[in-house]
This record gives structure tokens, C-alpha cells and sequence, in this order.
């Protein structure tokens, strides 16, 4: 890794968040959390519920050490990103999160056949530094983004879907939008890579604003 370029803490085991921040070029190592990732925000607005979900993550991660950040005795900040991302049908108003098992992924699939869906990732940044002991928070950014798709599986397909998309239990509503997935994939008006888990491009100006070096 290029000691003069800054990396990411990735609070996420997404193998899709993983692959966007490989493809943008920009640096991560991951972090675990003990949030339960259950929704903690009640309001009407879909999007604020979301993003109190990527909230919780930051309040549970399990910060680096510093020896082992500062592995060249650099005194450096750190930059700490979680996210979320659900899915909520537009016309009957299903919230679809990972599924609980192969027959809830079907059902949410079949719902998504008949109605487009609104998908909201929130996201999670702060830069820290290391005084008296401990990682001082220096800023912190949230922000979520929204986006609508039309998914659309046919029910003889649903079965070829799952085979080639082995980790669709991993995945909000078990829709997987990359890979054999994005022939099903009819429609999308907003942010494509806000989809897959990360918003790239609202990453990368919050990422600026911070002085992340790139």
C-alpha cells in the first residue's frame, strides 16, 4: 500500500462494496461491528431509517489499534465508513432486507416482478485521530442515497437466478443487480453503484472534504 495515499476502514464484509472501492482505486482494510443491524428508526421517511442503521454500525465499530495502524510510526488520521442499503417496493411498500432464507428471498423477488423498487443506501464517514489513548473524532458526514429500479424476474428464471448468484441470501431482497443479475435488471434512475452498496461518487466528494489523500 502507498504510505503517501490515505485508505478507508471499511466497517462491512460487502464483497460488492469491496469490488466498487477496488474499482474506484480507493484503499480500504475492514473492520467488524456488534451492531444487530435491525432498523432503529420508526419515521415515515424510508430513507432516515436506513440511515440509522449505517448510524448504529459507526457507534459499535471496533476501532483499529493504534500500533497497528501506525505500522511505520506515522501519526496519521484514519477515515471509518459504514453503510447500509434496503430495499422498499414502491406500490405496497415491502421493506426487503437480507433474506431469511431461500423461500423469503422468492417471495421478495415476486414482489419486486409486479412493482418497481426505491433503493436507499446510508452511509457512514468519520476521520478520527489518536490522542491520550484513544481515537478522537475530527468530522463526521452522513449521508444516504436514493434510487429507483425495476428488477424484473420471471418466475421460470428465478431458480436459474439463484444458482448463479450464490450469495443472494447476503443481499437486501436477494436482488443482485451485477453479474447474471443485470439481465433482469430493466430500469434504474439514479445512482447505479448507490445500488450495489456504495455510492461512488458522493463517497469520493465526502472523501475530498475530509482532505482524504487519494
Amino acid at each position: 500500500m502507498n504510505n503517501t495515499r490515505d485508505f478507508i476502514y471499511l466497517c462491512s464484509q460487502s464483497a460488492s462494496r469491496k469490488q466498487l472501492l477496488d474499482l474506484a482505486d480507493i484503499s480500504y482494510k475492514t473492520l467488524s461491528h456488534t451492531s444487530d443491524e435491525v432498523e432503529a428508526d420508526t419515521s415515515p421517511e424510508f430513507s432516515k431509517r436506513v440511515l440509522a442503521i449505517a448510524q448504529g454500525k459507526m457507534k459499535t465499530v471496533i476501532l483499529p489499534d493504534h500500533v497497528e495502524h501506525n505500522d511505520k510510526n506515522l501519526d496519521r488520521p484514519i477515515f471509518v465508513l459504514t453503510a447500509d442499503t434496503l430495499i422498499r417496493s414502491t406500490q405496497s411498500n415491502h421493506v426487503m432486507s437480507k433474506p431469511r432464507d431461500i423461500d423469503h428471498a422468492r417471495d421478495m423477488i415476486g414482489i419486486l416482478r409486479n412493482e418497481p423498487a426505491e433503493i436507499v443506501t446510508g452511509c457512514c464517514l468519520e476521520k478520527r485521530v489518536y490522542e491520550n489513548g484513544a481515537w478522537r473524532l475530527i468530522e463526521h458526514l452522513s449521508w444516504t442515497t436514493s434510487s429507483r429500479a425495476e428488477f424484473i424476474i420471471d418466475e421460470d428464471m428465478v431458480d436459474r437466478y439463484f444458482e448463479k448468484t450464490p450469495f443472494f441470501l447476503n443481499i437486501s431482497a436477494g436482488c443482485a443487480v451485477e453479474g447474471f443479475g443485470q439481465s433482469f435488471l430493466k430500469s434504474v434512475n439514479g445512482s447505479y453503484t448507490g445500488i450495489l452498496g456504495l455510492p461512488l461518487f458522493e463517497l469520493r466528494q465526502a472523501l475530498k472534504k475530509l482532505g482524504f489523500r487519494f
